[in-house]
C-alpha cells in the first residue's frame, strides 16, 4: 500500500524524520499507492451528524469515523493494512522508532473531515495508554484532499514553544492530496491548524485519514494523560507576522481535554494543565 519508493528510500526519509525542527516529523508526497489513494477518496464518507456530536450531543464542524473496516472494503483494507507487520516495520524504518504496535482503539485516528469555520488550538496529543502501560509514539496523517490552496486554510502546523509566541518556530504543511505527515508524539509535539476558509463552490472541507502508532512496554501506578492545548484567546500566537506567510493552517486530526503529558520513556507524574 505505501509506494515501494519510499520504503526504498527509508534511510533518507529516516534522517529528515529524525533531524527536523521543531520536533521529528516527515512529509511524504505520494505516501500510498495511487489507486489506493484514489479509492479511498472516492470512498471517504459523507458528513454525518452523529459522528460530529460531541460528549452533550452537540453537533461541530468536525466529524470522526473510528470504524474504518465499516466504511468500504478499500477502507478496510487499509486498516488491516496500517495494522499489520509489514506497515508498522516500514514506519519504524521511516522513524527510526522499533517495536511499534498498532493502537486498537484507534484513539484520535479514522477518517476525518472539518468543515469550513473549523480549527484547532495549539497543543499537544496523547501520550500514554494507562490501560496498556504502551507510549504513544507516532501520529501518521493522510491527506485526502483532491484540490486545496493554501489561502484556503488548512496547513497543519508544528510549533516550537506556542506559550512563548516571540520565540516558536513553525514549520507548516498543505494538505495535499495523498501527502502523509508523520510526527513524533510527545510533550514537545505542539500542532494546530487555523480556521477553514473556503470559497464558495468547491469542496466545502477537509479530508484526511489518521492511525496512530504506540511501542514501548511501560508500567506505571499513574492514570492516563490527555491532551494538552494553548488557547487561541491567550496571548498573540507565533506566525501572526513575518512567519505567517504559509498562509492560513488547519487540519483533521483532533484530539482530547485539557490536562498533562509526559516524555515518552519516563513515568508519568502528576497531572499538570496550564489554563
Amino acid at each position: 500500500m505505501i509506494a515501494p519508493r519510499h520504503l526504498e528510500g527509508s534511510d533518507q526519509l529516516r534522517e529528515r524524520f529524525q533531524s527536523a525542527q521543531p520536533f521529528e516529523h516527515v512529509c511524504i508526497d505520494g505516501f500510498f499507492e495511487p489507486e489506493i489513494a484514489q479509492g479511498l477518496l472516492a470512498d471517504f464518507p459523507a458528513f454525518a451528524e452523529e459522528a460530529a456530536a460531541d460528549e452533550f450531543g452537540r453537533v461541530g464542524r468536525k466529524a470522526v469515523n473510528t470504524a474504518l473496516a465499516k466504511i468500504s472494503p478499500t477502507y478496510a483494507r487499509a486498516a488491516r493494512y496500517l495494522a499489520s507487520a509489514p506497515a508498522l516495520d516500514a514506519m519504524s524504518a521511516v522513524t527510526g522508532i522499533e517495536e511499534l504496535k498498532a493502537d486498537p482503539s484507534r484513539h484520535g485516528g479514522g477518517a476525518h473531515e472539518n468543515l469550513d469555520g473549523h480549527d484547532l488550538d495549539p497543543h499537544v496529543d496523547l501520550n500514554y495508554d494507562g490501560a496498556t502501560g504502551r507510549h504513544r509514539r507516532l501520529n501518521p496523517l493522510v491527506y485526502l484532499n483532491p484540490v486545496w490552496e493554501d489561502d484556503w486554510g488548512g496547513l497543519i502546523e508544528r510549533h516550537c514553544d506556542p506559550w512563548t509566541p516571540e520565540r516558536s518556530a513553525i514549520r507548516a504543511f498543505a494538505p495535499i492530496f495523498n501527502q502523509a505527515v508523520i510526527f513524533a508524539t510527545s510533550e514537545h509535539s505542539w500542532h494546530d491548524f487555523n480556521p477553514i476558509r473556503l470559497p464558495a463552490d468547491p469542496l466545502g472541507a477537509l479530508a484526511s485519514l489518521s492511525s496512530p502508532a504506540r511501542a514501548g512496554a511501560f508500567r506505571s501506578s499513574g492514570g492516563g494523560q490527555a491532551s494538552r492545548r494553548r488557547s487561541r484567546r491567550a496571548p498573540a500566537r507565533a506566525g501572526a507576522g513575518a512567519g505567517a506567510g504559509a498562509g492560513a493552517r488547519v487540519r483533521r486530526d483532533v484530539r482530547s481535554a485539557m490536562a498533562g503529558v509526559h516524555p515518552p520513556h519516563a513515568a508519568p507524574g502528576p497531572k499538570r494543565a496550564r489554563q
